[in-house]
């Protein structure tokens, strides 16, 4: 049995620590867009505005966004932060709260309609994040829920998450273990608020059945479509091994799994290997998603990743591929994309890869990932990381960009930076 933890998989693949697919090469059209650093981390003192930022950024639906990083803050135990809208495609970096007991996850933040911020740290504990503590009740402060789920990675997700919207505060939360449940290899959860207290309720736990078929390991956060059902994957698992796309049915604490997708089961996994991040979905019901491997680069025998559709054909599901990355030499066109995929308003995926882009940091012409646009059939990368001196520009994007109301991609880079630990960025395609 493989690794049930779903990133030790990927780390190994970086070099630290169902229906037939219909493979297609997508062209790639050489555009840039316009990019710029918003914020370079470890600007103050001690680096106590934070360091290493591995988790998405998230809006309030006013035009601020929120995120966190993984390191800095007055106990190195990460921080959170906010990006207010200062007009003109400016925006102000500000700190609002410095982690003391534990780091906070990778899954980033779920913001409600009041304004109060929602996250697992690394112990699996469930926090909130809320403005009025203080003497003067001017700062923002943490409060502990009452709720502890171990190996809780990936973002949460809600009813109207998709469209951008807050949180009601009500509704229920959906999201994903790597390694709980009752089998240690992930499981779905969700959590209703029920005054100061929460339900939790286990809705599934992976590795059901012997040699895990119905997949191992979930990475990222959950899609949930307008007719009630849950989608994601697994980074490990499956009849191949190469990990799965499922869905889950049903309401309440009765839920189903259904596997859509088993990856690797193309010769030397030219399907993809290894999902990771979140899905996307369109009106349509097509899914779009990306793998961490497979795809056949020529860099790894283990591949450089996939851009993937899944489509509902009548019953079953097929997957389409629509860019290997690494496709293009020195890996211009990224390599290893762990952060999944969004849909803009336009309809184009957009997505980050972790390394690639041709700008050689590491002797092996790698470079320090790209941010991409998939748009009418042809890939686009918007902008290679470490095109600048000592990579000032970021390097490492490990979580996608989401998009402001001007239709600018806004991000993290983990590493890089004037301070090379890792910055806040803007890329109007």
């Amino acid at each position: 049995m493989r690794a049930a933890n779903p990133h030790a998989k990927l780390r190994k693949l970086l070099g630290y620590g169902a229906a037939a697919a219909l493979l297609v090469l997508a062209p790639t059209a050489a555009s840039a867009g316009k990019f710029k650093v918003l914020h370079s981390f470890c600007a103050k003192r001690g680096c106590s505005d934070g360091q290493t930022p591995l988790a998405p950024l998230v809006g309030d639906g006013a035009g601020d966004f929120f995120g966190t990083a993984y390191r800095g803050g007055v106990e190195d135990r990460g921080t959170a932060f906010e990006l207010i809208d200062a007009g003109d495609g400016k925006y102000k970096f500000k700190l609002i709260y410095a982690f003391r007991s534990q780091q906070p996850n990778n899954g980033g933040l779920t913001v409600d309609i009041a304004g109060n911020l929602y996250g697992f740290d690394q112990a699996g504990n469930f926090y909130k994040l809320s403005y009025g503590f203080g003497a003067h009740h001017d700062k923002w402060g943490e409060t502990l829920l009452s709720v502890g789920l171990p190996g809780a990675t990936g973002s949460l997700t809600y009813a109207g998450a998709s469209s951008g919207s807050p949180w009601d505060g009500s509704s229920p939360l959906y999201g994903v273990t790597g390694d709980g449940g009752q089998n240690g290899k992930g499981s779905v959860f969700s959590l209703v608020p029920n005054g100061n207290q929460w339900a939790v309720s286990d809705l599934y736990d992976f590795c059901s059945q012997q040699n895990c078929p119905d997949g191992e390991g979930p990475s990222g956060g959950l899609l949930l479509a307008a007719s009630g059902q849950l989608y994601g994957t697994t980074v490990e698992g499956g009849t191949r091994g190469g990990g799965v796309a499922f869905q889950l049915s049903g309401s309440g604490d009765q839920w189903t799994e259904s596997t859509l997708y088993n990856y690797c089961s193309q010769k030397n996994c030219s399907d993809g290997d290894s999902p990771f991040g979140n899905l996307a979905g369109d009106a349509s019901g097509n899914l779009f998603g990306v793998t961490a491997a497979g795809g056949q680069c020529k860099r790894y025998p283990e591949g450089c990743g996939v851009l993937f559709q899944l489509s509902d054909t009548g019953g079953s599901w097929s997957e389409t591929v629509l860019h290997r990355f690494c496709s293009e030499r020195d890996c211009r066109d990224g390599s290893t994309p762990e952060g999944g995929v969004s849909l803009d308003d336009s309809g184009n995926l957009i997505g980050t890869t972790v390394s690639g882009g041709g700008h050689d940091i590491d002797g092996q012409g790698l470079g320090g990932g790209v941010v991409y646009k998939f748009s009418g059939g042809v890939f686009n990368v918007l902008h290679a990381f470490c095109a600048a001196a000592n990579c000032a520009d970021g390097e490492r994007p490990y979580s996608n960009g989401i998009e402001n109301s001007a239709g600018v991609l806004l991000g993290t880079a983990s590493g890089g930076g004037a301070f090379q630990a890792g910055d806040v960025y803007a890329v109007q395609p």
